[in-house]
């Protein structure tokens, strides 16, 4: 009898352990609404400031960056309070271009 009731005991914790673990989480969907940014100097030194980047186009379309890695082409990111400049705490992608 204490045999089975330790056996039991050990069973209900084991799939209590296995089903914490496999209970759906609550879903944090990811935000959306990125837009593309084209920066628009042709050095890194104002990569920090959001006057320095464009909404390009509607912001749905990446903009062409030659290939390379010598100064930033674009960032997507969500639209800051001013819908034109990137709220850069944001940024999910970063595309570099050669000068």
């Amino acid at each position: 009898m204490k045999k089975t009731f330790i056996g039991f005991a050990i069973l209900v914790l084991i799939v209590g352990i296995v089903s914490a673990f496999t209970i759906s989480r609550v879903h944090h969907p990811k935000v959306t609404g990125e837009k593309w940014f084209r920066y628009k100097l042709n050095d890194n030194t104002g990569i920090s400031n959001p006057a320095n980047y464009e909404l390009f186009g509607d912001g749905s379309t990446q903009p062409s960056c030659p290939t390379g890695n010598d100064v930033r082409c674009a960032v997507k990111a969500l639209p800051s309070s001013n819908p034109q400049q990137p709220d850069l705490s944001t940024v999910i992608t970063i595309k570099e271009k050669a000068l």
